[in-house]
Formats: C-alpha cells, sequence, structure tokens
C-alpha cells in the first residue's frame, strides 16, 4: 500500500508531501480538481527507491483547491 504524508505548503507557495511504499516501485502522483466528478490527470512518475520519495508541485497554489493520490 502506498502511504501520503507529511503534506505541507512549501516556501514557493506549492506543496509537498512524502509518499512511502514498498521499495523499487515505479507510482504515480495524479492530482484532480474535483472529487465530485474527478478526473485524474497523471502528473509525476517516480521510483520509490528506498520506499520512499518526496513529491513537490510548484503550480498547486494556481487554484482554489487540489487533491492527489499516487498508485501503482
Amino acid at each position: 500500500a502506498l502511504l501520503l504524508r507529511d503534506v505541507r505548503r512549501a516556501p514557493d507557495g506549492g506543496i509537498e508531501f512524502q509518499i512511502t511504499g514498498p521499495a523499487n516501485q515505479i507510482i504515480v502522483i495524479e492530482a484532480t480538481n474535483d472529487l465530485i466528478s474527478p478526473q485524474w490527470t497523471p502528473i509525476a512518475t517516480n521510483l520509490l527507491a528506498s520506499g520512499m520519495v518526496t513529491f513537490h508541485e510548484e503550480s498547486a497554489a494556481s487554484g482554489p483547491q487540489r487533491f492527489y493520490r499516487a498508485r501503482f
């Protein structure tokens, strides 16, 4: 299972969070602005080399809300 944690506002106004899961797995981070009729858009692909990766999205400050998920 994947866990998103330590969500925080970055100094540049963007968003940062950590994703933990099984080591050496490739994950896709997706985002949407609407949970009622979500259209999830892939925004990054990362390798959990040591079982953790920190994600940063500078453009997250451009809208009123943004939701994230990670999947294998």
